[in-house]
């Protein structure tokens, strides 16, 4: 997040809140743990599937209509 505001995408202050509160359960409880939250592992899942879904599909229609 800190490199893409840097290079001025604007992020969700949603998300700086969430990957604060990831920084704090990571110093008080160890990765582990954290990893093992159910909130978390779902949070994670929805920030990782729908970006890595959309690039493979665009990269797909830029292949077809190309």
């Amino acid at each position: 997040m800190l490199t893409a505001s840097r290079l001025g995408i604007s992020q969700s202050i949603v998300q700086a809140h969430a990957l604060a509160v990831f920084a704090i359960a990571f110093a008080k409880e160890g990765s582990y743990q954290v990893f093992k939250h159910p909130v978390i592992r779902r949070i994670l899942i929805y920030w990782v599937i729908p970006p890595l879904f959309a690039a493979g599909l665009v990269a797909l229609l830029i292949t077809l209509f190309d």
